[in-house]
């Protein structure tokens, strides 16, 4: 284990992922650490949704990524892709997802490495995942490089961290009001 990203809680087992690994691991309610899937497609974040089904951001950083959003039926094992493409082109690289209570999913999609021959769009950016429809909510006119995201309790507020590693770039975490209808206003910064 060297990388270990995306903590997802179900009852008292903890699902993570080991993203230079290429699998999920899960730690079990007495410490005992057990592969959940071996071939993540280069997983980083996960989280849970209220049906306790397990979400993934399979990035793109590495060459056995996928670049899609997956959700895991822990009963069944069964995977379905949620989403991957925009508008017909891959993601860039998956990498922190949540989801609100209306059952909408958030994620980011930033691209990390210096590498970036093989992307299909140009934007860095946040999206929605709202009854099967797909919309791009944030580019980089709000965000420099999108990675984690939350959503309050209340459902009224989302926050997106705005990593970018270069001299002079974004390393802040902003907040938006976000209403009924999953759009977002007031973007305001809660930290830099």
């Amino acid at each position: 284990i060297c990388f270990l990203e995306g903590p997802a809680y179900v009852g008292s087992d903890l699902y993570f992922s080991d993203i230079a690994g290429n699998r999920i691991l899960k730690r079990d309610d007495k410490g005992a650490i057990s592969v959940f899937r071996a071939d993540s497609g280069q997983t980083n974040g996960n989280t849970i949704d209220r049906q306790g089904r397990l979400l993934s951001c399979e990035g793109g950083e590495m060459a056995k990524g996928r670049r899609r959003i997956v959700r895991t039926d822990l009963k069944t094992g069964a995977v379905e892709v949620l989403t991957e493409k925009y508008e017909g082109k891959r993601y860039n690289s998956p990498n922190d997802c949540c989801v609100d209570g209306k059952g909408r999913v958030w994620f980011t999609d930033p691209r990390y490495g210096l590498d970036r021959s093989d992307l299909e769009m140009d934007v860095e950016g946040v999206y929605c995942i709202d009854g099967g429809n797909v919309r791009r909510v944030l580019t980089q006119k709000e965000i420099n490089r999108p990675n984690g995201i939350a959503v309050a309790p209340d459902d009224r507020t989302l926050y997106v961290i705005d990593s970018h590693p270069k001299p002079g770039g974004n390393r802040k975490v902003w907040a938006f009001d976000l209403s009924g209808d999953g759009t977002l206003s007031g973007q305001r910064v809660v930290y830099d």
